[in-house]
């Protein structure tokens, strides 16, 4: 057979990547202990900067240390301006900043005086929010006056500047002290990088029940949450900044709680991590069901379209855990000015009003004691006072002392020797630096130590998992341990606090304070220098397959499992992770939607297998992604890429004769060729609704013709589309297909309702209704509650649609349809029933 539109048979790619903008992450098998271990090693770019001529030694010397250095899977890569600037035609300014925005992290070397290029670089890396480690080098006698004054001036004025974040100053004498300095604040940088998320998430509270990262008895940030409603009142954009650990988010979520109550907004909570601009923009896109292909458009056109769609909303917005400071200035800019916003942050980025989480107060701190360790006495305790202040009186600690009291049976004192008997045999992990933070690593250091061996091993083995939560049926593949094993243990960890129990939807999870995390690495990296990322990886891949069903699993996994994906491609098991996104493009993506990250990938696996395609097994794995790359670019109104998609599948279902493949992939194609108004897209569908006929089955017959109907629709042409449905409704009755008879039946009230005949709507929809009930499938019945909903709506009996609607988004909800309860969420706000 063949058809005329089919066009070029090609891959679409060319999409963004998540490595960030210049780290390059590959692999290599080394020899560690007689055994072959695999490493996954990331390329991150360090650029120097300093005046050439007065610290051309300690420029080299940098240089030639970083890449020697072995942070377990990191290399460093230097750019220095004399030894790496390529010839070219641009100017010097161009070429060292287009290696410096290419840049992870910036080091600067000053002495005596300060170069105009130099200062340029300081200034355009902070404007760029690239960390600057600064190493100022200590004049000696005689030449104690020759440094000169504007040096000092400038890098007073960096340090006070509103680019508060990534500007740190160290003093040096020799290279030795150099080296030494250098390299402990990259270690420090490193795990620092490691707690960060790529990855984001959004959720539209409508309910304050909804609001994620609520404590379930925050004590004493009354204060806090009070000052950041007083500035949300005045139209502020508000930072809660402060170290880790000190309850920045659970404050936030109390404020989006009171805000709600105050309001009766709802609350659009967006956990932002190390995210960039465009996944951050099409996690709001996606939540607010108006997802869009947005990398086909500018950055203007991108704000515009963000700004467009939020200020269609009666909400307050949230940004969770910024590590990006970079990404939320530019996000910002979309946001209406109008819309309350509220960020959290270790960094301290400038927005209208900064409230900064300080250590609890004495009470407050003994107050939390007491309810973690359900001991009222301690608040006239001597030694609980004492081991509040030995703590920093820093909330996260005081929980973990709190609970270890009452697992441990023991008073504040024993626990007070404890810490301070504790062996401190790992260096100080990044983020334990601040000041007062020295307890905190000494109380995890002591609860450590305490751990049997068993438990010991899994909480480190928690450091190389590709994110902070997880189930158990994950952790027991990884260590090929049985689950009730796995279980005992981490149930003691969430005793003793070092991990937390949470619920998502119908999974039991568990999650890793980031500070605990980031303390599990460092073990990880200091203890078990041979941990082999590949378990995890194939354990990744193995729990999407025995949980393809049940999609709530990989929803709580999917961070762990789109990165197994990524770095199976990476490693060359390009078989692991097709395999994997075949299961996802199935029940998971019906059920959950997409992110960014699952369309890059699914495109990589696409291209991949194009290339290595041999078998007809291959060949159909190939087709059939292409058939779900094109429902995503359709879905992301990218309808030229889906029509490539859905016509590339197509080319190889004809190649293989997979006859009912191309009449449901040659219907996809006449279907966008309609949508994007092809005038020989009636003639194609009528094409393929012929093949269709030699079929023995009627119902592919019935799916040309629901494509049909749907272009009658387009061209407005709703008796025709009518009488399509109609004649789908005969068949499904004359061959008994129930799926058929039911989609015909909602679709023909639609057609009907766009005809103005409610009443046929009606009836029609009652049907589908009936159909549904009978079969018991819940989203069949869903559908048809929403149909009939929006039919009623129309005949102005208001009571009775918002209550047809509201049970269908609880039908939604129960099913995890978060697409179709963005949908009659939608419709709720259109009709004013919210």
């Amino acid at each position: 057979m063949t058809w005329t539109y089919l066009g070029a048979f090609f891959v679409v790619n060319g999409l963004p990547t998540s490595l960030g903008k210049s780290s390059r992450i590959e692999y290599e098998v080394r020899n560690i202990n007689q055994r072959k271990v695999l490493l996954l090693v990331t390329t991150l770019k360090v650029f120097i900067s300093s005046r050439m001529s007065e610290l051309a030694e300690e420029r080299r010397a940098i240089a030639e240390l970083l890449p020697t250095l072995d942070f377990h899977g990191i290399r460093l890569e230097t750019w220095r301006f004399e030894q790496d600037a390529p010839a070219s035609g641009k100017t010097i300014r161009e070429v060292y900043l287009d290696a410096l925005y290419q840049s992870d992290l910036v080091i600067g070397l000053f002495w005596k005086t300060l170069g105009e290029w130099t200062a340029d670089e300081i200034v355009k890396a902070g404007e760029h929010n690239i960390e600057r480690h600064i190493y100022l080098k200590k004049t000696q006698p005689p030449d104690v006056e020759e440094r000169d004054p504007e040096l000092q001036r400038f890098l007073n004025q960096q340090h006070h500047s509103n680019v508060r974040f990534g500007f740190t100053i160290k003093w040096f004498s020799s290279l030795d002290e150099l080296r030494e300095a250098v390299k402990f604040s990259i270690e420090q940088w490193l795990m620092t990088r490691q707690m960060t998320r790529n990855t984001v998430g959004a959720v539209v509270a409508t309910i304050p029940e909804d609001v994620p990262d609520q404590a379930r008895q925050l004590i004493g940030r009354d204060d806090l949450i009070n000052d950041a409603l007083d500035a949300l009142s005045y139209g502020d954009r508000v930072l809660i900044t402060g170290m880790g650990g000190m309850g920045k988010s659970v404050t936030a979520a109390a404020t989006a709680v009171a805000y709600m109550r105050q309001s009766s907004h709802h609350v659009i909570w967006v956990e932002l991590g190390d995210a960039s601009t465009l996944q951050v923009f099409d996690a709001i896109a996606k939540v607010l069901g108006k997802q869009h292909d947005l990398s086909q458009m500018n950055h203007l056109e991108r704000e515009q379209f963000i700004r467009h769609i939020l200020s269609e909303q009666e909400a307050m917005i949230v940004f969770d855990d910024v590590w990006n400071a970079r990404t939320l200035v530019e996000v910002l800019r979309a946001i209406p000015r109008t819309m309350p916003l509220l960020a959290t942050s270790r960094l301290r980025i400038p927005l209208d009003t900064i409230i900064e989480a300080q250590p609890l107060t004495t009470d407050a701190a003994l107050e939390l004691l007491a309810f973690s360790s359900r001991r009222r006495d301690l608040f006239n305790d001597p030694s609980a006072k004492a081991l509040v202040d030995l703590l920093g009186r820093h909330a996260y600690a005081i929980e973990i002392a709190g609970k270890t009291l009452r697992v441990e049976k023991i008073n504040p004192d024993e626990l007070i020797k404890r810490i301070q008997n504790a062996p401190h045999h790992l260096a100080m992990p990044a983020n334990f630096g601040e000041a007062g933070r020295t307890g905190v690593k000494s109380l995890l250091d002591a609860s450590v130590d305490a751990l049997d061996e068993r438990s010991h091993y899994v909480f480190m083995i928690l450091g190389g998992f590709f994110q902070p939560i997880f189930t158990a049926e994950l952790l027991s593949g990884v260590m090929q341990k049985s689950l009730d094993t796995v279980q005992e243990v981490l149930d003691s960890l969430v005793e003793r606090g070092l991990l937390e129990q949470i619920q998502r939807r119908n999974v039991m999870a568990y999650r890793l304070h980031d500070l605990t995390y980031s303390y599990a690495a460092m073990m990880l990296a200091t203890e078990l220098k041979t941990w082999n990322v590949q378990a995890l990886i194939d354990a990744c891949h193995e729990f999407v397959q025995i949980h393809a069903q049940d999609v709530d699993y990989i929803d709580v996994e999917l961070g762990n499992v789109l990165e197994a994906v990524e770095r199976s491609l990476a490693l060359e098991q390009s078989h692991a992770a097709q395999q994997t996104m075949l299961t996802l493009v199935g029940d998971y993506l019906t059920a959950r939607g997409y992110t960014l990250k699952f369309l890059e990938l699914l495109s990589q696996v696409i291209e991949r297998l194009q290339i290595a395609a041999k078998t007809r097994e291959d060949w159909i794995a190939l087709q059939y992604l292409y058939g779900k790359q094109g429902n995503i670019f359709f879905d992301r109104n990218n309808a030229e890429a889906a029509l490539a998609a859905y016509q590339s599948a197509l080319h190889i279902a004809q190649e293989l004769e997979l006859k009912e493949r191309q009449v449901v992939l040659g219907a996809l194609v006449g279907k966008v060729m309609g949508y994007l108004g092809d005038p020989q897209a009636q003639a194609f569908l009528e094409e393929v609704a012929e093949f269709a006929q030699t079929l023995d089955d009627e119902y592919w017959i019935g799916f040309v013709r629901e494509m049909q109907g749907y272009l009658a629709q387009l061209q407005g042409d709703y008796a025709k589309c009518r009488e399509l449905y109609q004649q789908n409704v005969e068949l499904g009755q004359r061959i008994n297909d129930l799926p058929t008879l039911f989609f015909a039946l909602l679709n023909l009230g639609s057609a009907e309702r766009d005809l103005q005949q409610y009443d046929a709507a009606i009836s029609h929809h009652q049907r589908a209704l009936h159909v549904a009930q009978e079969q018991d499938i819940r989203y069949w019945i869903g559908l048809a509650l929403h149909a009939l909903g929006t039919d009623y709506y129309y005949v102005e009996d208001h009571l009775r649609a918002k209550q047809l609607l509201d049970e269908a988004h609880d039908i939604y909800e129960e099913l995890g349809m978060v697409a179709k309860m963005r949908e009659a969420q939608q419709d709720k706000e259109k009709f004013r029933y919210l």
